[in-house]
């Protein structure tokens, strides 16, 4: 599942080795005729950091192409989602028929569980930034 996401971006600031760029994403209505009748329209800017060697020959306002992979997003969504909610569903099961613990303490036990989980996540960020990370493929 090597499927390539590509989004038209516009640098926002140009440092050392790094481009904050900006991207639009819109949901399928946005892009429909009628959003502005039935009001569910959705788009969202968020700005991606982009480590690259290169970064001296943007310019802030230029428009680029970002691309990542699905993949990626996929093993982001695990990290982020799935195995938080395993881990905590897990936990709560586990400690409240194995345990005499009353379901407070059970609960309370699963959320620090959880918690536990994205402070060890936290401490591979740098890692995890490089393996997530978007590429300029084109300069628009």
């Amino acid at each position: 599942m090597s499927e390539r996401i590509q989004h038209t971006a516009t640098v926002e600031r140009v440092e050392a080795n790094q481009l904050t760029v900006r991207i639009v994403q819109t949901s399928a209505c946005a892009a429909c005729g009628a959003r502005g009748l039935c009001h569910a329209a959705e788009s969202k800017e968020k700005q991606i950091d982009i480590v690259t060697p290169d970064a001296h020959t943007f310019i802030p306002g230029q428009t680029v192409i970002v691309e990542g992979t699905t993949s990626g997003g996929m093993k982001a969504v695990r990290l982020a989602f799935l195995y938080p909610l395993a881990l905590l569903t897990a936990v709560i099961v586990v400690l409240s028929q194995l345990t005499p613990l009353s379901e407070p303490v059970c609960a309370l036990a699963a959320i620090g569980t959880t918690l536990a989980w994205y402070v060890g996540l936290s401490f591979f960020k740098d890692k995890l930034r490089r393996e997530f990370a978007f590429h300029i493929v084109d300069e628009g």
